[in-house]
């Protein structure tokens, strides 16, 4: 049986399962697997539309969580537009971070979610473990990040 998906996606970024359409820039993607793997903070940026977040879905994630790399990815997270509609965040709640949270389990209630820090739910959640049954470190994609300055100026202060 042949695959009949088009290679050739539009403007949306390709997505992690979509890693065998995506050619020609596995250079940069062993780059940016190197300076995760020797960083904490490593930021990528480019123009909008240049594929940053296909290199990270199509390439990137799934090196980093194979076996040679044995990495938990958590993301990417979005700091913008995962709330649903109907519900009230209060002015306590830090509103970036509920939306990193709800972009990365979209199943939880809100509700459930609204007082945590980012800290706080990786503390809850069990790491998962290699081969050798050790922890595996984590590692934090946020896509999109820019958000965090163009979106909810009158909640600036929670942006650290």
């Amino acid at each position: 049986m042949t695959d009949k998906r088009e290679p050739y996606i539009g403007p949306r970024p390709f997505k992690k399962d979509e890693g065998e359409l995506f050619f020609g820039r596995d250079q940069e993607a062993d780059e940016l697997v190197s300076l995760i793997t020797a960083h904490p903070v490593v930021l990528v940026y480019a123009q909008s539309g240049s594929g940053k977040s296909s290199l990270l879905n199509a390439r990137v994630i799934p090196r980093l969580e194979s076996d040679d790399e044995g990495f938990e990815v958590i993301g990417p997270l979005r700091v913008q537009g995962q709330i649903p509609a109907n519900f009230v965040v209060d002015k306590e709640t830090n509103i970036y971070v509920l939306n990193a949270l709800l972009s990365y389990d979209q199943s939880q209630d809100p509700s459930q979610l609204s007082g945590l820090t980012l800290s706080d739910y990786l503390k809850q959640r069990p790491p998962r473990v290699n081969k050798f049954n050790e922890p595996s470190p984590r590692v934090i994609i946020f896509d999109q990040f820019e958000e965090l300055f163009t979106a909810y100026s009158d909640r600036w202060e929670q942006r650290a």
